[in-house]
């Protein structure tokens, strides 16, 4: 069974075209050996999110993402 999530929050600080690079490049490798799939779009310092995966993994990068000080005023749009 697989599990979608969808969230929008604020960037807590300016990304330049390399730190965004590196983010996305980051999120491929962890999100492969976690099975995951999805997009980010990020746009005018907001990020939008939506992962599918198993239900546990889900649950691990959701609670990452909460606690990650990149993002602020983070929103479960859909789970």
């Amino acid at each position: 069974m697989l599990e979608r999530l969808v969230y929008q929050s604020t960037a807590s600080h300016e990304f330049g075209s390399l730190h965004l690079f590196n983010l996305l490049t980051q999120a491929q490798m962890r999100n492969e050996a976690l099975q995951i799939t999805g997009h980010l779009l990020f746009l005018d310092g907001q990020f939008t999110q939506c992962i599918e995966g198993p239900p546990d993994r889900i649950e691990r990068i959701w609670q990452s993402r909460q606690r990650d000080d990149r993002h602020r005023d983070i929103e479960l749009i859909s789970r």
